[in-house]
């Protein structure tokens, strides 16, 4: 077996076939697993230059699965993820490679194996900086015990390189953030304190003026970031952490509308056909 071969039978991989036609040969399987199978027994029998098979993709399968595999015994198995409470870290290729670390993380891994699918994909090639991705909730959801699950949080930016003048995109990278433990790091992260020891936590009201401080004020200050599409990532409200993933007037009707009317968002109707119309 060839060398990148030996890396598409790595666990932590997710290789796209719902969409690309690698070889006509090929048996598709919405199984990862039994989709990479499939793929090495196959190349076993032909060649990457087959003509059976496409080229371009084939070769930039093969390439993005090696480099993913050096960027897991290179860099990510030296990291510590829990010193910085991640969950895991993961990179999302054009050649249609989603490379997810550690395995754990690999199997509880919920999003589209095609990564042009993938809304956090998109998302970070179409937008600068990074992206938040919390799990997605509809209306009625109740939410989860915090104690026996966890709730990760994608953060994720394209890679660019510049060749001959022009920008290329060739990969996202990111991590999945614990939310339970990056939503204490937020309150003091979405504060604006300076000189706290001297001035000491002080309670917001109407009549005094006082620093904003998200972690010492939380009954009296909302601190939620928000993504671009309307929904809720972090909150400094315990109560807002089931909540996670909800579009943001599900959660506060009144604040939402607040950032509506001073054009922090825009209206945009969309249909759930299977639901009930809603948007913004």
């Amino acid at each position: 077996m060839q060398p990148p071969l030996r890396c598409l039978s790595q666990e932590g991989l997710r290789a796209s076939d719902a969409h690309r036609e690698y070889c006509k040969d090929l048996d598709l399987s919405d199984n990862n697993t039994e989709f990479l199978e499939n793929f090495i027994a196959l190349m076993e029998k032909v060649t990457p230059d087959s003509k059976q098979c496409d080229n371009f993709l084939l070769h930039n399968l093969i390439l993005d699965t090696g480099i993913t595999q050096q960027l897991v015994e290179r860099v990510w198995k030296d990291q510590d993820l829990n010193t910085y409470s991640l969950l895991a870290v993961f990179a999302a290729t054009d050649g249609g490679i989603t490379r997810v670390f550690p395995n754990k993380a690999a199997d509880d891994w919920e999003e589209e194996p095609e990564p042009f699918n993938a809304s956090f994909y998109r998302r970070s090639l179409d937008n600068k900086g990074y992206i938040f991705k919390p799990p997605y909730r509809d209306a009625g959801y109740r939410g989860l015990d915090l104690e026996n699950n966890t709730i990760g949080i994608l953060v994720s930016t394209a890679v660019e390189l510049s060749i001959g003048g022009k920008t290329l995109k060739p990969a996202v990278v990111g991590v999945k953030l614990d939310l339970e433990a990056w939503a204490e790091k937020f309150k003091v992260l979405a504060s604006n304190r300076t000189d706290r020891d001297q001035l000491g936590t002080r309670r917001c009201d109407p009549s005094t003026s006082c620093e904003m401080d998200c972690e010492a004020n939380n009954k009296d200050l909302i601190c939620v970031l928000i993504d671009d599409g309307g929904f809720l990532v972090l909150s400094n409200q315990e109560d807002h952490w089931y909540q996670v993933g909800k579009f943001f007037s599900e959660v506060d009707a009144n604040l939402m509308s607040a950032l509506y009317n001073n054009s922090f968002y825009a209206r945009k109707e969309s249909y759930d056909f299977q639901s009930h119309p809603w948007g913004w």
